[in-house]
């Protein structure tokens, strides 16, 4: 984050001019969840609704056509 000590951050220049010391200070990063397929489990429940759909409306088609 900074470096205690002084007015310099990461990535400045620094010239040593007599003693001097410098702390880093750092920020403990908050663990993450990993991405899972960008929504590929919605996706997947999605499709399966509309299978189950097609093959409701298929299996309806041919028991008419069948009783007919």
């Amino acid at each position: 984050m900074y470096w205690q000590g002084s007015e310099y951050y990461p990535g400045d220049e620094y010239v040593v001019d007599g003693d001097h010391t410098l702390t880093a200070v750092y920020q403990k990063n908050a663990p993450t969840i990993p991405p899972t397929g960008d929504g590929m489990l919605t996706w997947v429940f999605v499709m399966g609704g509309v299978a189950a759909v097609a093959l409701m409306t298929l299996l309806i088609v041919f028991l008419r056509r069948r009783h007919n």
